[in-house]
């Protein structure tokens, strides 16, 4: 799905303007990009939970050059589905 299709189905949905949604979907996602970056966890209730993660430094091989590298510490956002998600996709 794309973005544009998100908006359309979201649209359709709540019966509000098309650029009403945008705006609203954008705030969403500055809001969360905005948590995160802070350090907290987002639970969105029935979608799940997003929580920040910091990876450390790690050392690595590679074969081609037969040397040892260090790959930097880095952010990430670590996603865990809610059980609503989760049994929303379990087989019958």
């Amino acid at each position: 799905m794309t973005h544009q299709q998100l908006i359309d189905q979201l649209k359709a949905k709540t019966k509000l303007s098309a650029k009403k949604v945008e705006q609203l979907l954008n705030a969403c996602v500055q809001t969360l990009e905005k948590e995160l970056n802070d350090g907290f966890a987002v639970n969105i209730k029935g979608l799940g939970a997003f929580e920040p993660v910091e990876k450390p430094e790690k050392k690595v091989f590679n074969p081609m050059t037969k040397k040892y590298t260090f790959v930097p510490k880095k952010k990430t956002v670590k996603f865990k589905p809610s059980s609503t998600l989760k049994n929303a996709f379990k087989s019958e």
